[in-house]
């Protein structure tokens, strides 16, 4: 893992930078070309890894279009109103969860018409991309909304020089390592993920595939019971990850979260530096965090906005992304570079080919929220574990009786 994160940027010319905005897509000035002069571009993106790459390329953006991009970043709750609200139409592009593509889809543009015109050597044909990811990703019911750009199963970070033999492949063993040496496992935020994660590892569901919940069960009073024996802390997942990265952690479940991937190797911002590495939750119990940027159907800019789409999903800045920023890509060529292959990323890239993405209709977002209230709820010790499974239940039943499951959608993802 020495240096994982830098030794692709020795493999990129400079050049092929300046090059961006006259190959793959975007617009390059030719007698052809739409004339965007005089435009703005607004993009939605979350703060964080994601903006950043978003306002790193946006120089090639501006000189392949001559228009201007301006990228506004804000919060994932703030994410999630402005979709929601009556003013999407003010932005081009919006990045957002896999996980609320049900919710959204119907708000964004069908990118079947685009797709349909890109030429066989495109990085927008869509078998360039891990099938899993792409299944679970920026389609709906059939329908492509968005081009996946970003993908993460859940994983364990681990110190490897503190656990030489790596993370216990049981849960019950992997609590008590976890207890043991003092770790930090997550952030607050990260609860309905890893209950999730624990749940479908053990056998259980939050409902059956024909919706009825079913998550007052024996499965999920385990993983509950297995919760509290972990040495959870109540941080966000940025503290969290701060924690492994400044060698107060031996075991880190935010990986998810970019910044270890960006700053691991980095021996000035991390204790961990060539001393850590990745492993899979035990059991195979496997979340996957993804992101798709999408053009909202009421936008007038689609064109343009387009011709964003392109350039930010672009092979060559997914992997420059990668490099400055720990942003994994959904690409499958991607994971077969040299420094990505062969440089301790195996298991994750092994992971993305089973991934659960869970529930991706309207109610996931309420259900999620449901889950980390009551968890958190439960770890504090204010309430036992049978009110938790039983404000669960209600929960989760009052969160689809709100947002119906459209007809033939069964649920794949328990």
């Amino acid at each position: 893992m020495k240096q994982m994160q830098r030794v692709l940027a020795l493999l990129i010319a400079p050049a092929l930078f300046l090059a961006l905005a006259g190959c793959g897509g975007t617009s390059t000035g030719g007698d052809d070309a739409p004339d965007y002069r005089g435009q703005t571009l607004t993009v939605l993106y979350p703060s964080g890894p994601y903006a950043d790459a978003a306002r790193s390329i946006a120089s090639e953006f501006e000189a392949g279009t001559a228009a201007k991009l301006k990228v506004v970043d804000v919060s994932r709750d703030e994410l999630y109103d402005a979709i929601a609200s009556d003013t999407l139409g003010q932005y081009g592009a919006v990045l957002m969860p896999a996980s609320w593509d049900g919710a959204f889809a119907e708000r964004m543009a069908d990118l079947g018409g685009y797709l349909a015109e890109v030429d066989e050597d495109s990085d927008m044909v869509l078998d360039r991309f891990i099938p899993r990811v792409l299944e679970n990703c920026g389609t709906w019911e059939g329908r492509v909304h968005g081009i996946p750009a970003a993908a993460s199963p859940w994983m364990l970070a681990f110190r490897s020089d503190l656990l030489p033999g790596g993370p216990d492949s049981a849960w019950e063993a992997l609590a008590k390592q976890a207890a043991y040496s003092g770790s930090v496992l997550g952030g607050a935020e990260d609860l309905a993920g890893l209950f999730k994660c624990m749940l479908w590892s053990l056998g259980g569901e939050l409902a059956d595939v024909d919706w009825q919940i079913a998550v007052d069960s024996p499965e999920a009073r385990q993983a509950l019971e297995l919760l509290v024996s972990m040495n959870w802390s109540a941080q966000n997942r940025g503290e969290a990850t701060r924690a492994f990265l400044d060698g107060s952690s031996a075991l880190c479940l935010a990986w998810p979260d970019p910044t270890i991937a960006r700053d691991g190797d980095d021996p000035f911002l991390s204790q961990a530096a060539g001393n850590w590495a990745i492993a899979s939750l035990p059991q195979g119990g496997v979340l996957l965090d993804a992101w798709d940027i999408a053009i909202p159907a009421a936008s007038e800019q689609q064109d343009l906005a387009w011709e964003w789409i392109q350039l930010y999903a672009k092979y060559e800045n997914q992997v420059r992304f990668y490099e400055e920023y720990g942003i994994l890509s959904p690409r499958a060529a991607f994971w077969e570079r040299d420094g990505v292959w062969g440089g301790g990323l195996e298991p994750t890239r092994a992971a993305l080919d089973t991934a659960n993405p869970g529930w991706r209709v309207a109610a996931s977002v309420e259900a999620d929220a449901l889950l980390d209230r009551e968890l958190n709820l439960f770890l504090s010790g204010t309430q036992d574990l049978d009110a938790t499974l039983s404000h669960l239940d209600a929960g989760l039943r009052e969160a689809l009786a709100a947002n119906p499951i459209p007809r033939g959608v069964l649920n794949q993802n328990r």
